[in-house]
């Protein structure tokens, strides 16, 4: 659908992406024409996550690929293409200027790309919204104004993605304002035109379990010597590591395309943690670290050092529990991790200690262990649990993680060790 303006033939191209988790859509489908396809879900086949249920498991979502194909004619004065997105998380939508750049008449442009717009995220929230939009622009009008904020054509200023992390979050709200503001002068300018090509409006719904591991392409075409291809399917589309496409092993290079990319997780290591918790958390390593390689120390300082690391993991519990961004499974492994290691550090030191601190003797100590409550550091979490629940929470976490550490790798980027 093309809205001219009643000047000549300047025209701006917009396209509209709201891609849902199970790949449906409501723009309308074109093929073996010109306009643009629906978004089209393809499956990821080189990961092996299991499928996710509920919400104890992260999703993240991002700008995978894109190309702008222009050719001239109905397009003949346009002069930048701006990229922006769209996205909410369950409260207001944070809008992002991604992009900013000439248009290349004649040379099908590839953009970077591999932009967060949903960081690593846990599924707790009914509803997650996405828009990302191509504008071709006809004015300079955003690469003044981007001047002018000191960046040039460096969007980092009104570009970030959206996150459950209230620093994050914050930076995302201003640079909302800022982004919503220098759209705005696209409706209110007399010297450039706007036409939407396709509006598409879906939703994904992590809480339910309905996010899949893959892709959404789309497709659009504006020269009739380009038409769409005449069928698409999920099968004939292939997604390249740098998010490239190929349909029917044929390189995608005069058609316009987006492709987002949605990743899930099923667990998440501290390593990756922002919080004030992080730096407490790496202390306490150290110190069961060195408290292991201890030798010939008296029980009493056995036991001094036993209460100083426990209230120091009884300190980072509130915070741990308070951070939005992990799930509360996590959580709890990553805290009971840090109570088996300090069992494990001295195991006949440990015995003693626990003994002392329950007033009974060693041999009772070691043989009721598994059924003393754990600190409240941990039960803020999980409620009501023992020692012995305890091991079983750090050895299913460990499990978790080495059973996905490729997986973890790939998503965030470096290997993940509990």
């Amino acid at each position: 659908m093309f809205k001219v303006s009643s000047s000549v033939a300047p025209v701006i191209l917009t396209s509209l992406v709201y891609l849902s988790a199970i790949g449906s859509a409501h723009a309308r489908q074109t093929t073996g024409g010109l306009g643009t396809t629906s978004a089209i879900f393809v499956p990821t086949t080189d990961k092996t996550t299991a499928e996710q249920k509920g919400s104890g498991y992260y999703f993240r979502v991002r700008i995978k690929g894109m190309r702008a194909a222009y050719f001239g004619g109905f397009w003949q004065k346009v002069k930048d293409l701006v990229v922006t997105s769209q996205v909410s998380i369950g409260g207001n939508p944070v809008t992002t200027i991604q992009h900013v750049r000439a248009i290349k008449k004649n040379n099908p442009d590839v953009m970077n790309a591999n932009i967060d717009l949903i960081e690593l995220t846990p599924a707790s929230m009914v509803n997650a919204h996405i828009k990302v939009s191509f504008i071709a622009e006809t004015s300079n009008k955003f690469q003044t104004l981007l001047q002018m904020l000191g960046g040039g054509t460096d969007t980092s200023t009104v570009a970030s993605p959206l996150s459950l992390d209230p620093a994050t979050a914050a930076v995302a709200a201003k640079v909302s304002t800022i982004a919503s503001t220098l759209l705005s002068t696209l409706s209110d300018s007399s010297d450039s035109s706007t036409t939407d090509l396709l509006d598409m409006e879906e939703d994904l719904s992590p809480a339910v379990g309905d996010v899949r591991d893959g892709y959404y392409v789309m497709f659009a075409s504006e020269d009739p010597k380009y038409p769409l291809p005449a069928s698409l399917s999920a099968n004939a589309i292939h997604v390249g590591d740098d998010g490239s496409i190929q349909v029917d092993n044929t390189d995608v290079s005069n058609l316009s395309y987006l492709v987002l990319e949605v990743d899930t997780l099923p667990v998440k290591t501290e390593q990756y943690g922002t919080g004030a918790w992080k730096s407490q958390l790496d202390t306490i390593d150290n110190d069961i670290l060195g408290l292991a390689n201890k030798q010939g120390e008296s029980q009493q300082d056995y036991t001094t050092d036993y209460e100083k690391i426990e209230q120091a993991i009884s300190n980072v519990g509130p915070l741990l529990n308070a951070d939005p961004t992990y799930t509360k499974d996590d959580k709890t492994g990553i805290l009971a991790l840090r109570y088996t290691r300090l069992q494990k550090a001295n195991p006949t030191a440990y015995t003693a200690y626990l003994a002392s601190k329950t007033h009974v003797p060693v041999a009772a100590a070691a043989a009721n262990q598994n059924n003393v409550l754990t600190p409240p550091a941990v039960t803020s979490i999980t409620g009501a649990i023992t020692l012995g629940e305890l091991v079983n929470k750090a050895s299913e976490y460990e499990t978790k993680v080495n059973q996905n550490r490729s997986h973890i790798q790939d998503v965030l980027g470096s290997t993940a060790a509990p």
